[in-house]
């Protein structure tokens, strides 16, 4: 059983949003910076307050900490499609943006481009996950074969899926 699509800049996106959407460390830094930092502001303008009696402190204090969770927040949201469009910029990435066949074969899959082929088997796929009109089947920590639904040129997406995770849990 084979598939074939093509990737582009926007499967990137998708699979770097996802990864970091599910990533421990990601989610304790953006905790972080959208809780934990501000809860230690409002306690610094609350205690200066208190030592001070100004109440433009409180009020300053009020109007900026939802302004820093704010920008943070849209921060987040915009940095990682912008980071993955600068980085894949820096090269022609020619053997990610192009046609792939993935099959499955007994032993794993096989991954082919016209740059190349390379091997995984069952044992070392380390998980299947599948997000909206995307399957990432992860063979890394952070890398993964990105199957984009919406361009498929030749094969069943969801069979194939199937027969993947079928496989992978079997070997689990």
């Amino acid at each position: 059983m084979k598939i074939r699509y093509c990737n582009t800049i926007d499967d990137s996106i998708a699979f770097n949003k996802f990864h970091w959407s599910k990533s421990p460390r990601f989610q304790k830094n953006r905790r972080r910076q959208t809780i934990y930092i501000p809860i230690l502001l409002a306690a610094f303008v609350l205690f200066v307050f208190i030592l001070t009696r100004e109440l433009d402190i409180l009020i300053i204090g009020s109007v900026c900490l939802p302004l820093y969770v704010i920008i943070i927040v849209w921060h987040y949201k915009r940095t990682i499609p912008q980071s993955i469009k600068k980085t894949y910029e820096e090269s022609d990435n020619k053997s990610f943006f192009c046609e792939h066949v993935l099959e499955i074969d007994d032993d794993g899959i096989i991954a082919t481009t016209e740059y190349g082929q390379g091997k995984t088997k069952w044992k070392g796929i380390q998980r299947v996950e599948t997000c909206g009109d995307y399957t990432f089947v992860y063979v890394g920590a952070m890398s993964a074969h990105i199957i984009p639904k919406l361009r498929i040129i030749e094969g069943d997406y969801d069979l194939f899926v199937q027969e993947i995770m079928k496989r992978v849990a079997s070997y689990k």
